[in-house]
């Protein structure tokens, strides 16, 4: 499939299932501020990946119960209950292997590359990469 064709393809997939008023406004925004909560949170993995021996143990102890408490308050699932609320999930259901199989960089938004460094993802072009790579293979071939 050319990239027109995937374009098209995902057009016509969105334009029988998607239906971006399921999700009213007061629920947009507390999606938008859990997705900055998750945002944060991983940014805080990513520090004390990187620096685990800054602190003393104690200290170290302390803020890694803090961020577990703080893991367990997050709303993880929102981000998959408003695509259910719109339809994502349903037009995903309806033909995952031509999705995943095809899908490419070009269809994923600048948007998410920016949020995935916000997050704290060092490189977000490699990890997209691999995570296309991922989709083409294992949920592309899914006949199920």
């Amino acid at each position: 499939m050319t990239d027109e064709e995937y374009v098209k393809f995902l057009t016509a997939l969105a334009a029988k299932h998607v239906y971006p008023r399921g999700i009213r406004e007061p629920e947009l925004e507390r999606l938008h501020n859990n997705m900055n909560h998750l945002m944060q949170l991983s940014r805080q993995l990513q520090d004390l990946r990187e620096r685990p021996g800054d602190r003393g143990q104690r200290d170290a102890d302390i803020v890694k119960k803090e961020f577990l408490t703080s893991l367990r308050q997050a709303h993880v699932f929102d981000g998959f209950a408003a695509m259910d609320d719109v339809g994502i999930l349903e037009a995903l259901d309806d033909a995952p292997d031509a999705v995943f199989a095809n899908l490419r960089r070009s269809a994923i938004p600048d948007e998410d590359v920016q949020f995935l460094y916000r997050a704290g993802i060092e490189n977000p072009e490699l990890e997209i990469t691999i995570t296309i790579e991922y989709g083409k293979r294992r949920i592309g071939s899914l006949r199920e």
